[in-house]
């Protein structure tokens, strides 16, 4: 079996992509495999990656006829990868030297399904702001699971090493932005054990105009993955009442959608915003005030409220 495969969606990326191979392709991992699977780009994309794989067989590259979002493509990678563990990695993103190495080394010291380690987002300005991620030791999945509801660990793949029998083909939800979540929330469940690395290992490029959806279709896709990570927590016994899951379902799916919603160019889905302003209850609010968080404690009073308060409370906090 593979040791590593690094899968690599990629979407119109013909002016990163190869960079990106490159900097995975010089990591220090002897058995190493990248699978690329392109979601129905139109521009050079897939010919600069079968350019890539032509010079080195440990690149394969699958081209998607059509195109159906970044989970779909991800599964389809998964599908075909070898490797005992999995790394996500994004077509025009920053991969450290030396990071896949760590990560395996950590998996294989502790016995771990799951590593997370450091990571960071790079504005295009580039100021960056660090990724949450626990603090160094090794926990039980669940247990990582929960700081993932608290906001202590993050939802994204990249700053993760998974055991590859963690991912089911259930857990790729159809949803065009934060599925990662979902697949993130779903693999920390299944882990028997998990460490955290101090080591950095990823920088994530925000890059102007990379957003493909509008901000009501994300409001969509937050629906879709907060309930699939709804479904993940409740195997565990977590649920509604739980504090850590009334924090997660306010903090990251309900108001995140209702700021989506009051501030899109379109008209709002005014049964949707209704529903979600319905969600924000003393349990949420108490939840938020227990983790110290004030502004989105403020922000969850006006949505409940008064939305223009709420459009005011969000124009002062993007300034």
């Amino acid at each position: 079996m593979t040791a590593l495969s690094v899968v690599m969606p990629t979407y119109e990326a013909a002016g990163w992509v190869a960079g990106t191979l490159r900097a995975v392709l010089a990591q220090d991992v002897d058995d190493l495999e990248v699978v690329v699977v392109d979601d129905g780009s139109r521009d050079a994309t897939v010919d600069v990656c079968r350019d890539v794989a032509a010079q080195d067989p440990r690149v394969r590259v699958v081209a998607l006829e059509h195109n159906a979002g970044v989970s779909h493509a991800r599964q389809v990678a998964v599908a075909q990868a070898r490797g005992e563990h999995v790394w996500f990695v994004d077509s025009d993103d920053h991969v450290v030297p030396g990071a896949a190495a760590r990560l395996l080394a950590a998996a294989r010291a502790d016995d771990a399904d799951v590593v997370l380690a450091r990571a960071r987002f790079v504005y295009p300005d580039a100021t960056a702001r660090p990724v949450p991620s626990p603090a160094p030791g090794t926990r039980s999945g669940p247990d990582v699971l929960r700081a993932l509801l608290r906001g202590e660990a993050s939802g994204h793949l990249w700053n993760k090493l998974l055991r590859r029998d963690l991912l089911h083909p259930e857990d790729f939800v159809t949803a065009r932005t934060h599925s990662d979540l979902a697949l993130a929330a779903a693999a920390l469940g299944r882990a028997r054990s998990a460490v955290s690395i101090d080591a950095h290992v990823y920088d994530y490029r925000l890059r102007a105009g990379s957003i493909i959806t509008t901000r009501r279709s994300r409001s969509e896709s937050l629906r879709v993955v907060g309930d699939a990570v709804a479904r993940t927590a409740a195997a565990h016994g977590i649920g509604p009442g739980d504090p850590d899951y009334d924090y997660f379902r306010c903090r990251f799916i309900t108001l995140s959608a209702v700021k989506d919603l009051v501030t899109a160019t379109d008209e709002p889905d005014v049964a949707r915003l209704a529903t979600l302003r319905a969600e924000i209850g003393l349990p949420q609010l108490r939840a938020l005030a227990a983790r110290g968080d004030t502004r989105r404690l403020a922000l969850a009073l006006t949505a409940r409220c008064s939305l223009p308060a709420h459009r005011v409370l969000l124009a002062l906090a993007a300034r």
